[in-house]
């Protein structure tokens, strides 16, 4: 995680006057990660400064601000993460006023496996500037590894609050470890399908409950380590040895150490893939950059074995370390609430593992955390809080769709209201593959079911039949019954894959036009409006 500490400061600063407000919006937790941090240097340099999430920052407030600081992300294939929806909107819309008075930076997070990278941030950066604002300095554009880049902004920012904006006084230095990260034990540990080609786990972990007050709704990090059979395989593609020792980090570790632990090995950049270009010349690389319907098409299949048998070249194992990307940590909806199980969270974890052009995959955390952890193994966790996916307040009906893993957080909602000893108007959508195998914890559901605590369950399993059947054709199947619940006042929680939500969103502006008698563009309108009114939440990946 990004951590950057001022090592040395030569000259104190003059500062000029205002107060700075940094608006961050994101989806996984990085940018508020990132506002905390900036804001608490600032500071340090005798500014007045307020971090605020875009979800809930008054727009016309906008007019009156002399200093901006945004840190945004991108979500999927270029949209607004749910925080800074509102803000993304009214800023590209007529209604934004002139803005001649104000100074800004935009720090974009992104992933450039995606074809719309930083797209948000480019576009809030740009529309700024069209608005009359000047920039403190040039957008900064921060891909998945986005500790170094964003310190680098934060520097930029900092730079530009002195006097002499020439004069470079800060210096950086980034730790490796998560800052308030916890450690916990694994508990327990079993299949919720066994015997399937891609087994789905609950995996109990222990942790001390006071180090750790999570909500339903919010997810958790773990930094993963890479398959062994991956592990190895690079190591033969090298030609070297796993004690070979190599220079990483300005240490001498073993080779099979740094694969192991400390690089991406699964997952594969446009800007990984330029700095191997450019290490070994290799042309047909260079025309796959050139094309960007192509070159996606690899990104999406590819990890870093392929990329040097794909197109090989001598090249040592330092070489390749050292344009390779920091290993990531991956995110988990907690599938668990604190009420009902003190002291441990769940998560659900599907093992993600199958032959792609002729070679075995693994999913880089789920082959950790579903094969290799044992019972009272440990692992270090960071709480990552979800405010926009926490249960309204009161007896609001709720509407949850989920497809395969993406069940977690809704058991957790349902352990919530059990404990709490409510029974709110709810109703669960889910779907998977098979009901015999894919129908996680069933015997939880049918428990609720019958105490009332879950109201109503449909259900959409894709392969018990000839024609695949989704989450969204049972949707569109309920519409009547879909439109009366959005028309109480209902919110709608959605979990799962990004494809999956995309499908969902378009059926429920089907169900506002036929169940809602409204048109194409009135339903357009109506699902905008349930977003800005904080109705619609989503976790999708």
């Amino acid at each position: 995680m990004f951590t950057s500490i001022i090592k040395r400061i030569q000259k104190k600063a003059a500062l000029e006057p205002g107060m700075i407000t940094l608006l961050y919006g994101g989806q996984s937790g990085n940018s508020a990660f990132i506002a905390q941090k900036a804001k608490k240097y600032l500071e340090k340099r005798d500014l007045a400064v307020r971090a605020v999430n875009m979800s809930r920052y008054p727009l016309e407030q906008l007019k009156d601000e002399s200093h901006l600081l945004v840190v945004v992300s991108t979500h999927g294939e270029g949209d607004p993460p749910d925080a800074a929806r509102k803000f993304h909107k009214h800023l590209l819309s007529g209604e934004a006023p002139q803005l001649g008075k104000l100074k800004y930076a935009v720090c974009a997070m992104g992933d450039s496996s995606y074809e719309h990278f930083c797209k948000v941030g480019k576009e809030v950066d740009a529309r700024l500037n069209e608005l009359g604002a000047s920039r403190l300095m040039q957008r900064t554009d921060c891909d998945v590894e986005f500790q170094r880049p964003a310190a680098k902004w934060l520097e930029g920012v900092l730079s530009a609050y002195q006097k002499n904006g020439k004069e470079k006084t800060i210096d950086f230095e980034l730790d490796d470890q998560p800052e308030s990260g916890v450690e916990a034990t694994v508990k327990e540990r079993y299949a919720l399908n066994e015997g399937q080609e891609e087994e789905t786990f609950h995996i109990a972990l222990s942790m001390n409950a006071a180090d750790f007050p999570y909500r339903p709704g919010d997810s958790v990090s773990l930094v993963p380590e890479n398959h062994e059979e991956i592990v190895n395989k690079l190591i033969h593609l090298l030609k070297a040895e796993g004690n070979t020792q190599v220079v990483f980090n300005e240490k001498r570790l073993p080779l099979y150490d740094v694969l192991k632990y400390q690089v991406e090995l699964t997952r594969l950049s446009k800007k990984l893939l330029g700095r191997y270009q450019k290490l070994t010349g290799n042309m047909e690389l260079g025309q796959l950059l050139d094309d960007q319907q192509a070159l996606f098409s690899y990104l999406d299949k590819r990890n870093v074995n392929d990329l040097l048998e794909d197109f090989p070249a001598s090249v040592s194992a330092e070489a390749l370390i050292a344009i390779l990307q920091k290993l990531q940590v991956r995110f988990y909806s907690i599938a668990s609430s604190e009420l009902q199980t003190p002291g441990e969270l769940h998560l659900v974890v599907r093992m993600i593992g199958s032959s792609v052009l002729g070679s075995e995959r693994y999913g880089t955390c789920s082959s950790f955390l579903g094969g290799q952890l044992n019972v009272g193994d440990r692992v270090r966790m960071q709480l990552i809080p979800n405010e926009g996916f926490h249960l309204p307040q009161g007896s609001t009906p709720v509407i949850m769709i989920s497809a395969g893993t993406g069940i977690a957080p809704f058991r957790a909602f349902l352990q919530e209201w059990e404990a709490q000893k409510v029974q709110p108007e709810n109703w669960l959508v889910f779907g998977e593959k098979h009901r015999q195998h894919n129908f996680y914890y069933r015997d939880e559901w049918a428990e609720w079911l019958g105490k009332g605590t879950l109201k109503r369950m449909d259900l959409a399993f894709s392969r018990d039949q000839d024609e695949k059947f989704y989450v969204q054709h049972q949707i569109l199947q309920q519409g009547e019954e879909f439109q009366n619940w959005l028309n109480r006042g209902a919110h709608i929680y959605l979990c799962g894959g990004l494809a999956m939500g995309r499908e969902v969103e378009q059926a429920i502006r089907k169900v506002m036009m036929n169940a809602g008698s409204l048109s194409e563009t009135e339903a357009k309108t109506a699902l905008e409006q349930l977003k800005e009114e904080g109705r619609w939440h989503t976790d999708l990946y």
